[in-house]
């Protein structure tokens, strides 16, 4: 049995819309775009200013500082 996906056609619709991927979309007029995977330069400089960030935490609140180094950890695939 074939299963449809609704495609979103307004904002909240899109909100809520899951298609069970790992694909991102951008919601432009009324339609779908679906948006290039992240490249492994933008990636790295992600990670880094939120590292930067999460040491911002270290000393003042360490499980804060813990918690957001495990998940940019697992989130970069070096777990």
């Amino acid at each position: 049995m074939t299963q449809t996906t609704k495609i979103p056609k307004t904002f909240e619709e899109y909100l809520r819309y899951n298609d069970d991927t790992d694909k991102k979309y951008e919601f432009v007029g009324g339609e779908l775009v679906e948006m290039p995977p992240e490249s492994p330069l933008n990636s790295r400089i992600s990670f880094f200013l939120a590292l930067q960030f999460a040491k911002k935490f270290e000393t003042s609140c360490p499980l804060t500082f813990l918690s957001v180094l495990a998940t940019l950890l697992s989130t970069h695939g070096f777990v």
